[in-house]
This record gives C-alpha cells, structure tokens and sequence, in this order.
C-alpha cells in the first residue's frame, strides 16, 4: 500500500526543482540580450568608450569617457535600451593634463613618442605627419591620452613643424609644451644647422621657442682666426654658438673700438675647454700690433705681425705667459718691430771712439754694420734699435757711410732714408780728397748726396812781415754802438738776447717764440731796434731759436750771412737731428759755423728725487702732440730730451708715462687717444737712449681729469702727460 504523502512531496519537489531552472534559464537569457542591445547602442552613438555588465535587468556603464558630455551621452544611449529597469553609472572622464606636453625624440632606431594625445582622430593624424616626414622610420608611440590639448589644428601644425626640425638633426629631441616649443640635440652638417637657425625664424602661429640647445656640427681640428690691417678686422674658422659670437663681438668693440668687422665665422660645436679666454688673450695680443694676425688651432696659439710699439714684444711675451687658460701653448711667435719713418742712421767719431745711433731692420744687418764699423779702427759703441721701414739697399747705404766717415777726426755721416749726408774735419789733403771721391763717385745705387760740410786741413800759416815802425798815434775812444747780429744766451735759468733787431715787430716776433720755447726761464731783454739787417734775418732767428730749443745749454748767433751755434745736447740722437733741421731750416745764403757736444751724465739720484725732476720739466711744460693725432709736436722735442736725460738720472726705476685727454668726443676715442700719445712718448724716450722695459705707456682717456671740462683753460689742463715712478 503506498504512503500518498511521499508521492505528493516527491511531485511537488520535481515541480518546484523544474521552476527554478526554466526561471534560471530565462534570466541568463535576458541579461545576456540586454548586454548585447546595450552595447550595439553606444557603437551606434558613437560613445565605443564605454561597456556594460547587467544583473537581471538592472545595468551598469563602465569606461572612460573622453569629457563629461560623453558620459552623459553614454547614460543616454543605454538609457533608450527596452528592458532595461535601473541605470548604475560607474563610468569616468578622461583626466586633463596641464601643462599639456607632447614630445618627440629622434636617434638612430627611429622616432619615440611620449607625452599626452587628444582623444579622437589626433593620433592617427599624428601618425600621418610623421609618415611624411620621416618616410619608413619605425615610430615607438607611448603616448596617452588626455584632455587638455591646444586647438588641435594649430597643434597639429606644430608637431609637422616639430617633425620637420628634427629632420635637419643627427639626433635630438622636439617638444610641446602647452604653446612652447622646444629643441635640442645636433646638426647633421654645417648646412643643415644653418637651414634649422633660418627655420626657427617662422614658427607656427600662436607658438614661441622657449629652449633651443640644438649644437652645430662638430669639426676637428677647432680653428679659430683674427687677421687685422690697420683699421679693419677679418674673423674666420668657427664658434662654439651664437652666445659665445655676442660675447666676442663685446671683446672686438673694446679692443678695437672703431674698427670694421667682417665676421666670416661659422659655428661649430667641439671648441676644448676654456676656448673664449684664449679667443680673449688673442684679441689682446692682436690689440698690440700695427698689423697681424693670430690663429687658435684646438690649444694652440699663433701670433704673426708688427708691433706697435718697440716693447711690444715683451710684454705680449709676459701677458701670454701668465693669462693662456691650462693647457694651451704658444706654438708660432713671429713678431717684427715697428717701422719708422724716416729710417735713420748716424755714425759719429769722437774722442777716439764711433758712435751708432738709429736704426737697423736686423740682428744681421747690426752685425754686418758692426763688421764695417771695425775697420775704421775705433772702440764702437752701438746704440742701435731694430725697427721696421728699412729701404731696400740700406745694408749697402749704412757701408757707403762708414767708408766716407773713414779717417774724419771729428765727422759725422747720417742716412735718412736713403739720403746721405756727410760732415767734419779732415786732417789732410789726402783725407779731403779720398772722401770727396767717395761721396762723389762711390755712392751705391739709390743713395743720393743730401749734405756735405767737410772742412779741410787748415793751410799753411803764411810768414810772419817784418816789423814797421810807425809813430805812436793816440787811439780815439771807440763810440758807444749796438754789438753787430743778434746772439742768444741760454742759461739753465735764464736767457740773455742782445743785438740788433730791424723793428719793433721782429722784436715782439722773437720774444713771442722764446717764450713759447722756454716758458720757464727768464729772459732779459736787450735787443736794439736798428738799420742793416740781412736778408733772411728773420728765418735765420727762428732757425736759431728752435736749434737752442733742444739745448742743455748754449748760445746762437746771426751774424751776416752765418749762422753760429754751439752748446750742450742731453744726446748723440739730438745733436744729429738739431744739425739736420737747421740745416734745412737755413735761408738762402746762409751758412753754419760751431759745434755741438753732449752733456756729460748726471749724477745718480733716489726714486724720489727722480720724481721732482720729472714733475718740475713737467711743471710749466707740456708736451705737444698734432691736433687729434699721437704725433709730438717739434717743439716739445727739447722737453723730451730733458724729460729723458732726467730718467737716466735714477736708472733702476721704472716710470709710467700716463696719457690723459679732456671729455671731448667719444669715451673710447678718447681712451685709444690717450694711449697712443703715451706710447708715443715711450718711444721717443727709447731712441733717447732709455732702457724700453723701464717705461710703462698706460692711456686714461677722460677719467682722470685735474681740471673742468666745461671751461677751454680746462680742457688745456687735463690734455696732458704725467710721468709717475713705480715703486
């Protein structure tokens, strides 16, 4: 008998068992369909970010949406799906990037990008661009996306301008930043780093170039040049970059100021260490000649050319041994001296020995003089300076002058140029003849006779007439009358002028220039207004005037148709030029007669007194240059001369010869002024017999004035030279 319980319980539980799967079955059916319709809805709206998950009928949108209204239209687009009950949102918005950066970087296994895309059709666009750009390369994209991007037009053409840039490089890197740009990296060649610098020039629109490190193509050897001719400078070889040009084109305007510069260098990457200091310390040295060049090659340095001045050389030397950077070596130094003009040379003979004074182009051409100087059989003493400007023939010319000096006792023979000029005393007839024969038919070609005033043997004293006797007379007394000529006195304190004047006029005439001449020295005037002066009287004075104007001491006279003048000179040098300039300062018919010697040296003196020697010539002299020029004006030769035979008086000091100016005109005109008028000065001093490395020729320009320069007196007072010893 069966339990009807069981059977009921056990048909209810396959029943209730059998429900559940086909409501299981049909629920799986459902969330899957509603998954299916949900997302075909978004790819239909074009919202591809998002995806879904559905529990039942309840749905969730999930992804990242591009900017809050995809988001919203995400919801939308699953909102419109039938059977959907509940809507969960648990979608995102793609996050903006600020600053937006996008970059690219270039190298030898293609491109690599990296940095922040728009969402959209940007990268495929980005992709395009660079496909033209670098056809074949492999492109490495590890970009994301984010919001935040410029104009996407503008930005786009940015990237093109990007990709192109680096096209011109080796390997380097571009990038955008918001609207900046940024390069860096290396040229390819030389012609592709000028066609990169000429592209920067026209950025695209809305956009600005905040770093360019991109270096030019590196070269090896490094080479660097400078050649200068006077007033114009030509630069060439290469520079590390534009900075590195700005900054050497400040160098050349204070080392050059007025000079024309014609820049032919290029840049070029692979300058050694410290490059711009050595660029420096050629400048300078190239500051220091008339004409030259210097040349940089990696660390070595060569200098070529002339100096300006005759101790150039040496301190060029001594600048170059303490200012070259570590490392960098002198490898060529070929500096010649300056050149003169005119280029002289003089031998005197005196007191048994023979005196060379001038210049020599050479050490060769001194040894060869000296050679020569030998025969004539006397102790030399050579005071030759090597300079520049030496005619052709002159070795031949300073021989021809030695031979025609031979056997003068006292004589003199002086080239200027190559004009020859021949003076002194011979003491036979043989002597007078075999010297005029020389001058006359022994001259070398191209030296031409400018002087002869040789005096020959005195003749024979003629006998004595007999005694005649005459009956004594009662002189008369000889009537009160004005001395005959003019003669001049110059004492180391004062002057005397007596004799005879033609006027009134002549005698203000004298007096005006003497004064001029000896502004410190009184005068005592005794000149007397009268008849019977001889034609040229007054050219003849001031020949006489300027010819004591360069005296110690002395006394001029104008007598007839003579010229006499004797004295002391402060040097060899300065009794050769006194005797040439009154020579050629001589008016029609006139003639000279005197002598000249040098004044025996002084005695020693202290540093200190020195400088009370110097400051007292200086005192109530100024030394006189052309108008705007460094040319010593002949009157202030004499001042010079003393100037000069005072420093020989403490001859272990060192003096500063210091150039001053007034503030007319340019601040640097006036520097390179000042300079060259102190150098002037050093050089003269040179000639004058003192040693070059104890003059020191330093310009100041305007900075140092002692007076206003508002006022003509005072402009007067600052254009000046100071003379200071260094202690």
């Amino acid at each position: 008998m069966h339990n009807w319980r069981m059977c009921v319980l056990s048909g209810l539980a396959t029943v209730v068992v059998g429900t559940i799967l086909a409501l299981a079955t049909r629920s799986g059916h459902i969330e899957a369909d509603l998954a299916e319709r949900a997302t075909a809805a978004l790819a239909s709206d074009g919202q591809g970010w998002g995806t879904v998950t559905v529990d039942g009928r309840d749905l969730t949108l999930h992804g990242t949406a591009p900017s809050p209204g995809y988001r919203l239209m995400g919801l939308q687009s699953v909102d419109r799906v039938w059977g959907v009950r509940v809507i969960a949102d648990a979608a995102d918005v793609l996050a903006a990037a600020d600053p937006f950066v996008w970059s690219i970087e270039k190298s030898a296994s293609g491109l690599a990008l990296a940095g922040s895309v728009p969402p959209g059709p940007a990268r495929e666009r980005i992709a395009a661009i660079l496909g033209e750009a670098a056809p074949g390369a492999a492109i490495e994209d590890a970009t994301t996306e984010a919001n935040g991007a410029p104009e996407l037009d503008g930005w786009l053409d940015a990237i093109r301008f990007a990709a192109a840039r680096l096209g011109d490089l080796s390997a380097g890197r571009a990038e955008l930043s918001g609207s900046g740009l940024s390069f860096s990296g290396a040229a390819a060649d030389a012609a592709s780093y000028d066609a990169y610098r000429a592209a920067l020039a026209e950025l695209p629109a809305g956009y600005a170039l905040v770093s360019d490190t991109v270096a030019p193509p590196p070269v090896s050897p490094y080479v660097w040049s400078a050649e200068r001719h006077g007033k114009a400078l030509a630069l060439a070889g290469s520079m590390p970059d534009d900075a590195a040009r700005a900054a050497l084109a400040g160098a050349i305007s204070r080392a050059f100021p007025g000079s024309g510069i014609a820049d032919g260098t290029t840049p070029a990457s692979g300058a050694p260490e410290e490059f711009d200091i050595a660029i420096a310390m050629a400048l300078d040295a190239l500051s220091r000649l008339e004409d030259g060049a210097v040349t940089i090659t990696d660390k070595e340095l060569s200098i070529r050319g002339r100096a300006r001045h005759f101790d150039s050389e040496a301190d060029l030397r001594a600048a170059l041994a303490t200012g070259l950077p570590p490392g960098f070596s002198v490898t060529e130094f070929a500096i010649s001296p300056p050149a003169v003009s005119p280029f002289t040379f003089s031998a005197a003979t005196a007191d048994g020995a023979l005196r060379l004074a001038g210049y020599v182009p050479d050490e060769a051409a001194r040894a060869a003089i000296r050679d020569a100087a030998a025969g004539l059989g006397l102790a030399v003493d050579d005071r030759l300076v090597v300079a520049g400007g030496a005619p052709e023939g002159f070795l031949d010319a300073a021989r021809a002058a030695l031979s025609a000096l031979a056997g003068l006792a006292p004589g003199r023979a002086e080239l200027s140029g190559m004009a020859l000029s021949v003076s002194g005393k011979a003491p036979s007839a043989e002597v007078l003849a075999k010297v005029n024969a020389t001058l006359d038919t022994g001259l070398p070609a191209g030296v031409t006779l400018a002087g002869r005033d040789i005096e020959g043997p005195p003749p024979p004293p003629a006998p004595e007439p007999e005694p005649v006797e005459t009956p004594a007379v009662e002189a008369a007394p000889a009537p009160a009358t004005v001395p005959d000529g003019w003669t001049m006195e110059l004492g180391e304190t004062g002057i005397v002028l007596v004799g005879r004047v033609p006027d009134e006029a002549a005698r203000s005439a004298i007096l005006a220039h003497v004064s001029r001449l000896f502004p410190d020295r009184a005068i005592d005037d005794r000149l007397v207004v009268a008849d019977g002066a001889p034609q040229g009287f007054a050219a003849a004075v001031e020949a006489a005037i300027d010819a004591l104007g360069r005296l110690v001491t002395g006394r001029a006279a104008v007598l007839d148709g003579t010229i006499e003048l004797t004295g002391e000179a402060y040097n060899e040098r300065a009794i050769d030029e006194i005797l040439d300039r009154l020579k050629r300062a001589l008016p029609q018919g006139f003639t000279t007669a005197g002598g000249l010697r040098v004044a025996a040296p002084a005695a020693e003196v202290a540093a200190t007194e020195c400088q009370q020697l110097l400051s007292g010539l200086l005192s109530n002299n100024t030394i006189h240059f052309e108008s705007a020029q460094s040319v010593i004006a002949v009157e202030s030769y004499g001042l010079l001369d003393a100037l000069a035979f005072a420093s020989q008086r403490c001859p272990a000091a060192r003096i500063e010869i210091g150039g001053h100016t007034d503030a007319d005109g340019a601040e640097d005109a006036n520097l390179a002024l000042s300079e060259a008028r102190a150098a002037a000065v050093r050089d003269y001093l040179v000639r004058a017999g003192v040693a070059v490395d104890r003059l020191d020729a330093r310009g100041y320009g305007e900075a140092e004035p002692v007076a206003d320069n508002a006022t003509e007196e005072g402009k007067a007072k600052n254009r000046r030279t100071e003379f200071r010893i260094e202690q």
